[in-house]
């Protein structure tokens, strides 16, 4: 028999992702080296609000905080609303809004963040990946500028003697159109927890390099708590 000349699905998203960890892995290298020379660790809390519309609409209210441990403090405070639609199996579209008040960023700064991602996700054996690809406009910074994220998730079930967990891995790289190019890595490895049916906890650490931010790079210990009211 003859083999099919296409791609089988499954094997495009492994050659898509091993392709995005290969270049996440290149930008970090000179991301790192050109960032300014400033660390700091700071602690990111966010609260997930989420209800579902319908089987395939859900709506949530993000809600951020971050602290740091050398700068001025909060270091940003961010509501948002955000609907997603599940549009197949293997595809999700997010359409969304944040307001992100920096109170000691030069000065003080207020930014309106309208966003859209799309995301695909697939499964290899029990490991579970998903790439999302989102583009915001960062309304209130210098130029208003226009970026786009891509985050790859590596997301392996397992469970303990008392209670079900995921383990995951992600990168996300981000580029920014009005500098042509990429300007932060954010590289991120936690815990994902059921605690009830409405509640699930997210722990994680994040290491965030960036090449036009101070400090260039962050060191960040965060949670998510995610309620589901509905």
């Amino acid at each position: 028999m003859k083999q099919n000349a296409i791609t089988p699905p499954r094997a495009r998203w492994v050659a898509g992702a091993v392709f995005q960890v290969t270049c996440a892995l290149a930008l970090s290298a000179p991301l790192a080296a050109q960032s300014p020379p400033v660390t700091d660790t700071q602690f990111w809390t966010e609260l997930d609000l989420a209800t579902g519309l319908s089987p395939r609409v859900e709506f949530t209210v993000p809600l951020m905080l971050r602290a740091s441990t050398s700068l001025p403090n909060p270091v940003l405070g961010a509501p948002g609303a955000l609907l997603s639609f599940q549009l197949h199996e293997h595809l999700s579209l997010d359409a969304g809004y944040l307001f992100a008040d920096l109170p000691h960023a030069a000065g003080g700064l207020q930014v309106h963040l309208p966003l859209l991602a799309i995301t695909g996700k697939t499964k290899l054996g029990r490991l579970a990946l998903s790439d999302r690809n989102r583009v915001e406009i960062l309304e209130g910074f210098p130029e208003g500028p226009i970026r786009y994220r891509n985050r790859l998730v590596l997301d392996l079930p397992f469970t303990t003697q008392h209670r079900a967990w995921h383990a995951f891995l992600a990168d996300e790289a981000f580029y920014d159109f009005s500098v042509e190019h990429w300007t932060q890595n954010r590289f991120q490895a936690g815990a994902r927890t059921r605690l009830t049916e409405r509640l699930s906890l997210d722990a994680y650490y994040l290491l965030r390099n960036a090449r036009r931010a101070l400090p260039g790079q962050v060191n960040v210990v965060g949670t998510t708590l995610s309620v589901r009211l509905r």
